[in-house]
């Protein structure tokens, strides 16, 4: 080859390099602009550059597929073909400024999951694919899985439609027992059946799946309907493949109770999906199959342990305790029914859970109490004890249960304010007439909820300065007045003396170790959640567990820290915060309770002990506080109360009507016990009546003078005054 040809096949070849390096570039840079793809193709670049490490492009392509207007459920199924889908977004999230993307991401997926799963006709496409090809099989296999028991109703129909495929019958009984614990509840409903193959279907499938809350059902299959003997032998080796040979001797009541108590309990293995909002209760409706009702999560296990609780006494009329079990479902169930919600299954006409409470009387009442306070559940217990307090007698309230304990006088030392306070209003307005163990409680918590101002209230036991400064700014910031006492004998005095308090709070020295079981002995605090700020230990974790109020905050003492196991600790107790309304209704009906105890002559209770708490409410800025504190201690037998109610009446800076409403109750007091007053006390009423206030105050003021019945050379400056009139 020539020189001359040698160098023209030189640039030829370096002219094509050119033009394909140039070709490459604008191949690659058309690729890598989403301009014009559609969904899929926008997926799987995203998919490409993320896998790449190319957050830039993955970035673009992300918000390029959210902003196309691609529909949920596409962008689902383009998700769920995806190997390791969750793998990848968790390695995109990671990626410089991808997480608010991932996050839109997988909130679309969901959206996407959810609308499909529900989809009927999506349900009845995947359905009809079972049949067509492996592929197919294989897809449509996933789909309704991922359905789940929303795929159900139209699997169970077909299994019963006599046009149904022999072999898309084969087909849909090989995917259920793939449907998992979320398909057990459905199909063990779908057990009421009559078609005795369809029953044989589900008692197999039940028993590949393997999960006890399927026993229930099964048992009363077992029990009360005539089987053939070979299915009768099959439901059998079901109940034993799901909860063992005991659960074939157990009372079939039992089993439902058991169930109920599941529920209540909010058992993981029984909660509903805590990805959804809504959550499905299942019902078999004959000739029509499955059917269900969407209920909000945060009720789902109220409802089926509301169910399970009235099927127990549909098997035993007898097993009692299902019927306060029931009674405390109801009412928890209307308290965790969100704002804007509704019960579907709740009738129209059907009454409210108080009714039912009310209606059960006061052996059920007490027992819900009991349990609520077991839980810590406040909002059950201020039903409970609301229902009692309408309908039943002082004796009911006070007469132990069965295993001894008092539910309602034990209210008296629960941690919520609320709990206690209608508990002590409620055992004073039943007018009890004879003492009872744990009586002289009800005069300490009636005085608490006349002291309180509705701030929340810390008992701080540490001994080294630093740490307890630390705490201490915590809990202030937090809106925690403290008690700081360093020594845990002080501290327990002063925690009593103040009406128990919201919460505790424990570090290594004093030893947690020592002082819990000091606190938990006193009665106010036996359900005091505790927070305990100290290294971790085995033992620690040990006492933790044992006492379940117990928060362990560890060795740090950052804000985040303490706010984070404050919120812990005080969650231990549901009950509703503490307005500012709520310390002067509570406030008054202290005040009204001991008016009451006082007008009756209730020898029960010493309601000389509110004295002093009446006295100080007196200075309460509420009016309808200070007006209710004034009349019980005009029925408190003594000259330190009417000297209190008389310096009330007399301070002119109170309003004119809290005076008038004061010097009332004076008299009222003078006329039931005496004139206890002494003259200095006569000339402040006296000069109230020769003065120049207005008249009704004036009138007042002369009805005390009157009930004083004072000597004549005492009322003579009242007639002198009217001199010219001669």
């Amino acid at each position: 080859m020539t020189m001359h040809r040698r160098r023209r096949l030189a640039t030829t070849l370096l002219v094509l390099a050119a033009l394909l390096t140039t070709s490459a570039a604008v191949w690659a840079q058309e690729s890598a602009s989403p301009a014009g793809k559609g969904a899929s193709d926008l997926w799987d670049d995203f998919v490409y550059y993320v896998k790449i490490a190319r957050p830039e492009l993955a970035k673009s392509f992300a918000r390029a597929l959210l902003d196309s207007g691609t529909p949920a459920k596409e962008v689902y199924k383009l998700s769920s073909a995806t190997d390791d889908v969750e793998l990848l977004l968790n390695r995109a999230e990671r990626m410089p400024q991808m997480k608010p993307l991932v996050d839109r991401l997988r909130e679309t997926i969901d959206t996407g999951y959810e609308q499909m799963r529900e989809d009927p006709t999506e349900i009845a496409a995947s359905i009809a694919k079972l049949t067509e090809g492996a592929r197919a099989y294989t897809i449509a296999r996933k789909r309704l899985i991922d359905s789940g028991e929303f795929a159900l109703p139209q699997m169970i129909q077909k299994l019963t439609d006599a046009d149904t495929k022999p072999q898309l019958k084969e087909r849909i009984i090989s995917v259920l027992p793939h449907m998992g614990r979320g398909a057990v509840r459905p199909l063990s409903v779908a057990l009421q059946t009559t078609d005795d193959k369809l029953l044989n279907i589900l008692v197999d499938v039940l028993k590949q799946i393997k999960y006890p809350h399927a026993v229930p059902r099964l048992r009363e299959l077992y029990e009360t309907r005539e089987l053939l003997p070979a299915t009768k032998e099959a439901v059998a080796r079901t109940i034993v493949e799901c909860a063992g040979p005991e659960a074939l001797e157990k009372p079939l009541a039992s089993l439902f109770y058991e169930a109920a108590l599941g529920y209540y309990n909010r058992n993981e293995s029984l909660l509903a999906d805590p990805r959804w909002s809504k959550a499905n209760v299942w019902a078999w409706k004959e000739g029509l199959g499955l059917e269900f009702h969407k209920v909000p999560r945060e009720i789902f296990c109220d409802l089926y342990a509301m169910r399970m609780s009235r099927l127990t006494l549909v098997h035993d009329p007898q097993f009692y305790p299902a019927v306060s079990l029931w009674l405390a479902a109801t009412i928890r169930k209307e308290a965790n029914l969100p704002a804007g919600s509704t019960d579907p299954l709740h009738g129209d006409d059907q009454p409210l859970a108080a009714y039912y409470v009310r209606a059960a009387g006061a052996r059920y009442g007490q027992q819900v109490l009991a349990r609520a306070m077991s839980d810590y559940d406040a909002r059950v217990a201020v039903a409970a004890i609301k229902a009692l307090a309408d309908t039943a007698g002082a004796k009911s309230l006070v007469i132990p249960i069965p295993g001894g304990a008092q539910p309602l006088v034990e209210a008296l030392t629960y941690p919520d304010r609320q709990v206690r306070y209608l508990a002590a209003v409620s055992l004073a307005n039943a007018l009890p007439d004879k003492r009872f163990v744990g009586s002289p409680l009800v005069l300490s918590v009636l005085n608490e909820a006349l002291r309180q101002r509705g701030q929340k209230t810390a008992l701080l036991i540490a001994a080294e300065d630093e740490q307890r400064n630390v705490l201490k700014d915590g809990l202030r910031s937090m809106g925690f007045e403290v008690l700081d006492v360093p020594s845990p004998d002080k501290a327990i005095v002063a925690g009593v003396t103040a009406g128990g308090v919201d919460l505790v709070m424990l570090t290594a020295k004093p030893s947690a170790f020592n002082v819990l079981p000091l606190l938990r002995q006193e009665p106010i605090f036996a359900a005091t959640p505790v927070v305990v700020s100290s290294p971790l230990s085995d033992d620690l974790r040990d006492l933790a567990k044992k006492d379940e109020r117990v928060v362990l905050m560890g060795s740090d003492t950052g804000m985040a820290a303490i706010t984070k196991s404050i919120e812990s600790a005080v969650g231990l107790v549901a009950g509703e915060p503490f307005r500012g309304e709520d310390v002067t209704t509570w406030a008054v009906r202290a005040a009204d309770a001991v008016y009451h105890l006082g007008l009756t002559a209730n020898g029960t209770f010493d309601i000389e002990r509110a004295r002093l708490a009446l006295a100080g409410a007196l200075m309460a800025d509420e009016p309808s506080v200070r007006v209710a504190s004034a009349r019980a201690l005009a029925v408190l037998p003594s000259a330190a109360a009417q000297q209190a109610i008389l310096a009330l009446a007399t301070d002119p800076a109170a309003d004119i009507p809290i005076r008038v409403s004061g010097l009332g109750s004076l008299a009222a007091s003078v006329r039931r016990f005496g004139n206890q007053l002494n003259d200095a006390h006569a000339k402040a009423i006296l000069a109230i009546v020769t003065g120049n206030d207005p008249q009704d105050l004036r009138q007042a003021a002369a009805q005390v003078l009157g009930a004083m019945n004072l000597p004549s050379e005492q009322v003579r400056p009242l007639i002198l005054q009217t001199v010219g009139h001669d």
